[in-house]
């Protein structure tokens, strides 16, 4: 649910997942709802961790994502036109290709 998943949520995550992991070890009969009420939602979890960012860094890591999505969708674009053009050039030339081919026709006399 991050709205970018960097270094620092895929740590803050991990974390939280030891932590959970240590809770449900120790009360081995935790429901999900004690350890939701424990620990907080997924939602909660993330909200808080925003919150708790600066509106600086959460603006810089939204721009680079957000810059990141347009660098891969170009790129995917351009594989995209470059893979349509090979592929046309390609069935264009074989068929031009296929009016100048020379068909021999060898008779052998006894």
């Amino acid at each position: 649910m991050f709205p970018v998943y960097a270094g620092a949520e895929r740590r803050y995550v991990k974390a939280l997942q030891r932590e959970i992991r240590m809770y449900a070890e120790e009360h081995a009969n935790a429901s999900i709802s004690e350890i939701t009420s424990r620990f907080g939602s997924a939602k909660d979890v993330v909200k808080s961790y925003l919150d708790a960012m600066e509106n600086e860094d959460l603006y810089r890591y939204l721009r680079r994502w957000k810059r990141f999505r347009r660098f891969l969708a170009v790129i995917l674009l351009v594989a995209f036109i470059l893979s349509a053009a090979k592929i046309g050039f390609v069935f264009y030339n074989f068929y031009t290709g296929l009016d100048s081919i020379a068909v021999t026709e060898e008779t052998v006399i006894e």
